[in-house]
């Protein structure tokens, strides 16, 4: 499982153009800690795990799945539900309801002519 975290790490780091530095500096962790774990040298904890997901904006979950200290979840939709579900939870109000909107808005281009075009359907109103 280590290595494991050591590509998700790795990964993280490239998407975000990070280096273990940044990585170290930002989660308030030692550099030897973020090379420790990194190299397989380390097992990560529960509160090392913690302040990884803090620093890389993930839920604390999604680090102790990829260090193994939580099971996998059973697909890939669970992991975005996961993610979705914390970041939801960092939103007011204000937020919560621009996000219900836009989830609105892209239910309702899955029904709008342009699509039912593309599916070989002609809108109703261009039938008239």
């Amino acid at each position: 499982m280590a290595n494991r975290l050591s590509k998700f790490l790795l990964s993280e780091l490239e998407i975000r153009d990070w280096s273990q530095a940044d990585l170290a500096r930002k989660s308030g962790l030692s550099r030897t800690a973020i090379s420790d774990v990194i190299s397989g040298r380390r097992r990560p904890g529960v509160e090392l795990c913690s302040a990884l997901a803090i620093a890389l904006g993930l839920p604390p979950e999604t680090l102790f799945r990829e260090s193994g200290l939580l099971p996998d979840l059973p697909s890939q939709r669970a992991v975005f539900e996961e993610i979705l579900t914390h970041r939801l939870s960092t939103l007011d109000d204000t937020q919560l309801r621009e996000v219900l909107l836009y989830i609105e808005f892209i239910q309702s281009k899955e029904s709008s002519p342009q699509k039912q075009n593309r599916e070989g359907v002609a809108p109703p109103e261009v039938l008239k």
